[in-house]
Order: structure tokens, then C-alpha cells, then sequence
């Protein structure tokens, strides 16, 4: 079971990474170098997805793959501008 956490956790690593490397991102005060995290996502989708082929076929395999990307693309700018947006309330809190 945890087996498969590190697999997925991989293979959304990736998107994470790219998502890091864009100008437009908002998790950061400075994007990552373009290069270096679109390398860094390449290794980690090639990583995950290496793995989880040893266990499913093709066909689950891509289904996986495009699944967790489009998850992870879709939620990352709704979730920073969710961080943007409660920052000045988290600072009012004692």
C-alpha cells in the first residue's frame, strides 16, 4: 500500500514541479529556473510512471498518468489563490 502513495506521490510531483517552473505561479516570491524544475518533472513522471508500470497495463498506466496531471494542473493556481486570498486573515489570528 504505501508502495503505491510513493508511485502517485511521484507522478504528482511532476506537475508540481512544472507548475513551480511557470512565471505565472503563485506559490512562490520567485519562480523556479525553467529548466531545472521541467527537468526535475521529467525524472519524477518518468520515475512514478516506470513504477507503476511494473503493476498495471498500458492502458491503466496512461489513464493514471493523465488522471493525477490533470488533478494536480487543475488545482494548484485554485489552491495558491485560496492561500493568496486567506493570508491576511491568517495573520489577524492570535
Amino acid at each position: 500500500m504505501a508502495a503505491i502513495a510513493i508511485k502517485l506521490a511521484l507522478l504528482a510531483a511532476a506537475p508540481v514541479c512544472v507548475y513551480l517552473g511557470l512565471a505565472q505561479q503563485r506559490w512562490l516570491a520567485r519562480p523556479w529556473r525553467r529548466g531545472p524544475a521541467y527537468g526535475l518533472a521529467l525524472l519524477c513522471g518518468m520515475a512514478g510512471g516506470l513504477m507503476l508500470a511494473e503493476q498495471r497495463q498500458a492502458l491503466a498506466l496512461v489513464y493514471t498518468l493523465l488522471t493525477v496531471w490533470m488533478l494536480a494542473l487543475v488545482l494548484l493556481p485554485h489552491l495558491a489563490a485560496a492561500r493568496q486570498l486567506l493570508k491576511p486573515l491568517m495573520r489577524r489570528c492570535p
